[in-house]
């Protein structure tokens, strides 16, 4: 198991006798911890879909690449919004990939 790059406060704690064993929520340190944690944690799937590597799809003719209708299709007719595992609150701007997509539907149906 790897290392926590972001270890709670808790665990080098010199005000209680027992930190383990600490209930006290109202520690500004440890709920500054936690929050930015929580934070972290609640943006990874947004920061995964921006830094996603978007593959070309098809046969490759000349450096370009060519779908086959069915997959062309399929991708113009699903939003990539429905199977995305971010918080919808975290979608106040497009992503990457809803940004190609929208591309994608405005050359084809415009």
């Amino acid at each position: 198991m790897g290392t926590n790059k972001y270890p709670s406060p808790c665990l080098t704690c010199t005000r209680v006798a027992d930190p383990r064993n600490c209930e006290n929520k109202n520690c500004q340190l440890w709920r500054k911890w936690f929050l930015g944690r929580w934070e972290q944690i609640h943006n990874y799937p947004r920061v995964k879909m921006e830094q996603a590597n978007m593959q070309p799809v098809g046969v490759n003719v000349g450096g370009t690449h060519y779908a086959a209708p069915h997959q062309v299709t399929g991708y113009l007719e699903t939003d990539p919004c429905e199977k995305c595992l971010c918080p919808k609150d975290l979608c106040t701007s497009a992503c990457r990939v809803r940004r190609a997509w929208e591309a994608a539907r405005q050359e084809v149906f415009l």
